[in-house]
């Protein structure tokens, strides 16, 4: 309507336990005029599984706020993003923790595909514990991906896409036994 454009979800969670009942809500607004997008959107999640498991963790909790924007300047596409996310009531020693992070795109049509390139990163964490917050120095992980894309036929893309990453010595709350990867892959689908 008039170049905006608005969004909510309900999430209901998986089946959960006397403890918890897993539920969350997503809500965004965007406005585009002509080659400009901006946007912003809420993410908040009750009693998610924060060990990734089928029933939620009574007491956790998550909020992702994101800000982003885009610009076609025919020759080329730039996207920028920035979020923060808080979690809380997590198990084991860390209650929860914060955590901002940012990125950019950069695309341009090059023979009949797409050549773009991505850098995106997240600051050092910010822990909650019994003791109160503080920051947790060294736990920021940033990376950078190149890659081309081309349509090959209505069913098919060809892609070629180069990854590194690097993470801090405390990201994930633990030691990184390796701290840097890269890849290349190559796919047809």
């Amino acid at each position: 309507m008039n170049g905006f454009r608005a969004r909510a979800v309900y999430i209901m969670g998986p089946a959960g336990n006397a403890a918890s009942d897993p539920s969350g809500t997503q809500m965004g607004l965007d406005y585009t005029s002509g080659p400009l997008m901006v946007g912003v959107s809420q993410a908040n999640y009750e009693d998610y599984a924060d060990a990734g498991g089928a029933v939620g963790t009574a007491g956790s909790e998550a909020k992702m706020t994101t800000l982003r924007g885009s610009y076609d300047m025919g020759m080329a596409t730039v996207k920028v993003g920035k979020w923060t996310i808080e979690q809380s009531g997590l198990a084991g020693a860390n209650t929860g923790f914060e955590v901002e992070g940012q990125s950019i795109y950069v695309g341009m049509p090059v023979g009949g595909g797409t050549l773009w390139a991505q850098s995106s990163s997240l600051g050092d964490q910010d822990t909650t514990t019994a003791a109160g917050t503080a920051a947790l120095d060294n736990s920021g992980r940033s990376s950078y991906d190149v890659g081309f894309h081309m349509p090959m036929n209505a069913n098919v893309t060809m892609f070629v896409r180069y990854v590194e990453t690097e993470s801090d010595a405390n990201f994930a709350l633990l030691a990184e036994t390796q701290p840097s990867k890269s890849y290349l892959c190559l796919v047809g689908s």
